[in-house]
């Protein structure tokens, strides 16, 4: 991954706010091969399709046909660039920062339009040795403001991530879902979501919280470093806040995204 991921910027240690932020810089063509290989299938959830297909394939009937189950059962998600900004968001932590994000979604969602409630991401990562819920927010971004407007308002990344550090009502929600799937799924991801629940009955405060920027703009520092600044309160001791952004080098317009995630043009 370090060899197609460049970071550009990151908090230095005369930077007094203690939340880390990191700049992260995909050259043009690395971003396209990621984008149509490595992206496009965790946000089409082929690896799911596939188990649904082989699932109804064990059924005693005839006239079944793969490819028409497969359409079935594929994913209906619209390829918004903001859906693909968000599945891009959760294949770098996966990649670059370990992050693992073992539950999609879109599998929930009976209208393929609509966008789902809660965070944008839930999974789990190492911490102090020990497995931690992680729950993120993801904006993406073409705005040529630095800081980029998404961080503001009411549903503004700075105030999204103000209410999951505030509200343990919200936390337990995200936990409760999350272990729902964990225990039906089992192997891995249950084991590992343990662990995680473990420690978040220690303390509902022991969770890593993450919000991701997503950019086709030129790489600034000053994209992340004010807003760390700006969310440095209140923050738990066991509570662990990072900020992320991840510049593309290839602009979102004339669905440049989502040409490459559906197989059109080059």
């Amino acid at each position: 991954m370090s060899s197609i991921l460049n970071e550009i910027y990151k908090k230095d240690d005369e930077d007094l706010e203690p939340i880390p932020y990191t700049g992260l810089l995909f050259m043009t063509d690395d971003f396209k091969d990621y984008l149509h290989n490595r992206v496009k299938k965790q946000f089409f959830d082929t690896q799911w399709t596939q188990q649904l297909v082989g699932e109804a394939q064990e059924i005693e009937e005839t006239g079944f046909s793969p490819d028409n189950l497969f359409k079935i059962f594929e994913s209906q998600a619209v390829p918004d660039t903001w859906r693909i900004g968000e599945t891009l968001a959760e294949c770098v932590l996966e990649d670059y920062k370990n992050h693992k994000f073992y539950y999609a979604s879109s599998r929930d969602q009976k209208n393929p339009n609509s966008s789902q409630t809660g965070a944008d991401l839930v999974g789990i990562c190492d911490m102090e040795d020990n497995k931690y819920f992680v729950f993120g927010e993801v904006k993406t971004s073409s705005d040529q403001r630095i800081p980029p407007n998404v961080f503001y308002g009411d549903k503004g990344m700075s105030q999204q991530l103000e209410n999951l550090k505030l509200k343990a009502r919200k936390r337990h929600a995200l936990v409760r879902w999350f272990w729902s799937k964990a225990i039906n799924a089992g192997g891995e991801f249950k084991k590992n979501c343990k662990k995680a629940l473990v420690s978040y009955t220690d303390s509902n405060k022991k969770v890593k919280l993450i919000g991701v920027l997503v950019r086709d703009t030129s790489p600034n520092k000053k994209d992340l470093c004010a807003r760390a600044k700006a969310l440095n309160h209140d923050i738990p001791a066991e509570m662990k806040i990072e900020l992320l952004a991840i510049y593309t080098g290839l602009k979102a317009e004339n669905d440049n995204w989502v040409n490459l995630i559906t197989d059109r043009g080059d």
